[in-house]
């Protein structure tokens, strides 16, 4: 999933599979997508988590508890 927002192939893939437009089984048909899942999971720490934005969720129960 971290790879479908800076990896074009992936990208594309999952969201064609989100909005119901492929099925998964056509992706693993899909011999780019294939090949490029595969590189990546033989690779994941080239694809970490990125970091999300704004609080965490820590600070927002300190806000909250403080009002």
């Amino acid at each position: 999933m971290a790879a479908s927002q800076s990896d074009p192939i992936v990208g594309r893939a999952m969201a064609r599979l989100f909005n119901l437009l492929s099925l998964p089984s056509e992706l693993d048909a899909d011999p780019r997508f294939a090949l490029r899942a595969a590189e990546i999971m033989g690779d994941p720490e080239h694809y970490p988590t990125p970091e999300r934005p704004g609080p965490t969720r820590e600070t927002l129960l300190d806000a909250l508890a403080a009002v």
